[in-house]
């Protein structure tokens, strides 16, 4: 059993004890604390103008993890969490803590800059170094488990409006509540968007609400007070306004409020009370920012995705984590092609999942983007390109490919099949549209990844195998494969490769990176566009043993025994 620290690492209490009484600040070790496992100190600071007093809580993991120094007494417009009263000291990241710092001298050494950096006026240059980091009110308050509001950053609220009506989709549950603001409106304002993310949660009903802006932020994140706060601005939010959401009736109460969102920038933060009829109850909900920037805030060189299409054809263990990313990453529009059902077997190595055995797989991805990335446009075919029809009024491939191919900036190739990469290279060729394929062998102990640039004078798809076969000559630039035949799963109509979903999925990433560096090309403070157009990954030897990653790659030229009919 793991010991309390102070018995594990014996003279590490006394260390810190003698560290405060150094430092000027005698410390008294709360015994009750400690008899229930948790040490606490208090203590007080006193400077040449104040006298503070402080306590400070030990963690169960220390000295691997600070403590926690708490102020409650002083009142601070930052700096200091303004519901429990710990003051930042120090960045948050563990890194600027050392198991050898004793909290005393954290404090003598960081306590007269926090209240020098604290006290001095918005906008003014800070006298001493401070993180640059911004210090939301939001960011100090618990996010119940099971509960949510998505609100869109961009939405802004003036201080002249106080309040009014919001339209909100909702799924409430006797343990959660989770919605989507749809429209927000009051004393001429109105705003409105994210009705994508309206089929996010099952079952889910529009109901209206009610919303003040408190004229501060709140003081507290206990539902009643915030409440209360909002009662001040609009008495009538207090009789509860119950909707109809199914089986349980509720009241929604948004405040707004502004609230540190950028180092030196501040906008609108908001929370929500949710008022049960039966059962009933009453709880604090935190607000989640689902915008559409707010999805490229953390991919700032994706950005021009938003504009691009792109065809993707195979959803198996190559397709469908390309078609993840894609979608992630932020794409405008995905179309995507494949025949084939999600069967059981295969999901060992298929991102999705038992849940969606037994439907198509462009009918599986479609649900799921839409659900977990509802910006995206995820346009489904399930098509067997190369069959024969055998029906007079059936579609031809023909008119179907030239509908899917229409518009589109890239073809993604994650069929593994020769002959459809030669066919959909061609038809990528013919319009002018970059091409990218990308597949794995037997034992998956790598893959390839390749582009064509689909332009005039570039290779085209038979330089590329005249390129694979010179490669797969050499000993020290071909992919390693696994000996032996296929494997054939009982059940199965054909046989298959055997092979890690991890290592297939290295050689997937591959490719996506491939291609949405294609994408932005050219594109300022785009992600940048690989230097290859085909590689090799190996992710073991020859014999098998699993290695790190090892690159073979290299630019695709013309190759001069190729001619093809269309020439170069």
């Amino acid at each position: 059993m793991l010991l309390p620290w102070w018995e594990r690492f014996p003279g590490t209490l006394e260390q810190e004890l003698d560290a405060f009484q150094r430092a000027g600040m005698p410390a008294r070790l709360n015994a009750e604390w400690q008899a229930a496992g948790v040490i606490r100190l208090e203590f007080t600071y006193k400077s040449d103008t104040e006298t503070i007093p402080l306590y400070g809580i030990y963690p169960d993991l220390f000295p691997y993890v600070r403590p926690q120094v708490y102020a409650a007494e002083l009142d601070l417009p930052r700096h200091r969490n303004p519901f429990a009263g710990n003051l930042c000291l120090i960045g948050r990241s563990t890194e600027y803590w050392s198991t050898h710092d004793r909290l005393a001298d954290l404090v003598a050494d960081q306590l007269p800059k926090l209240l020098t950096a604290a006290r001095r006026n918005v906008g003014d240059p800070s006298p001493v170094p401070e993180e640059d980091q911004a210090e939301p009110i939001t960011g100090y308050m618990p996010w119940p488990v099971g509960g949510g509001v998505l609100v869109d950053s961009a939405w802004h609220i003036p201080e002249r409006t106080t309040g009014g009506t919001m339209t909100l989709v909702a799924q409430a549950t006797d343990h959660s509540f989770k919605a989507c603001v749809t429209r927000i409106a009051g004393d001429g304002l109105e705003l409105v968007g994210l009705r994508g993310l309206s089929g996010v949660w099952d079952h889910s009903r529009t109901i209206e609400g009610r919303w003040v802006r408190l004229a501060s932020p709140p003081r507290s994140f206990e539902p009643d007070a915030l409440l209360r706060a909002a009662v001040e601005v609009n008495p009538g939010v207090l009789r509860p306004d119950f909707r109809n959401t199914g089986r349980i009736s509720v009241d929604v109460v948004g405040v707004a409020f502004s609230e540190d969102l950028r180092p030196e920038v501040t906008g609108t933060g908001w929370l929500f009370v949710v008022r049960y009829r039966q059962p009933s109850a009453t709880f604090m909900v935190r607000a989640g920012r689902a915008g559409g920037g707010d999805f490229v805030e953390r991919i700032p060189e994706l950005t021009g995705l938003r504009t691009k299409k792109v065809l993707l054809v195979g959803l198996g263990g190559i397709g469908a984590p390309v078609a993840i990313e894609l979608i992630r990453a932020g794409i405008s529009k995905l179309r995507v092609i494949d025949h084939d059902i999600v069967e059981p077997g295969p999901i060992v190595r298929w991102p999705l999942g038992l849940l969606y055995a037994g439907d198509s797989k462009v009918a599986a991805l479609e649900r799921f983007a839409k659900v977990n990335w509802p910006y995206a446009n995820v346009v489904p075919a399930r098509l067997a390109i190369g069959a024969v029809r055998e029906k007079l009024d059936e579609p031809s491939d023909r008119e179907q490919l030239d509908t899917l191919l229409d518009g589109v900036d890239l073809v993604f190739d994650a069929t593994a099949e020769l002959g459809i990469h030669y066919l959909l290279a061609d038809l990528a060729r013919d319009r002018g549209i970059p091409y990218v394929e990308a597949a794995t062998k037997n034992g998956a102990w790598g893959g390839r990844i390749a582009r064509l640039n689909s332009t005039p004078g570039s290779a085209c798809r038979v330089c590329l195998q005249y390129a694979l076969e010179e490669v797969d000559a050499d000993p020290d630039r071909q992919l390693h494969v696994k000996s032996g035949g296929l494997h054939q799963p009982l059940g199965c109509a054909d046989p298959t490769f055997t092979g890690a979903g991890f290592d297939v999925s290295s050689v997937a990433l591959a490719g996506a990176r491939l291609a949405i560096g294609t994408l932005l090309r050219g594109v300022e403070g785009g992600y940048p566009e690989p230097d290859w157009d085909v590689a090799t990954i190996n992710l073991r030897d020859s014999s098998g043993v699993a290695t790190v990653p090892i690159w073979h790659t290299f630019r695709l030229q013309p190759h001069p025994s190729c001619r093809p009919p269309h020439g170069h």
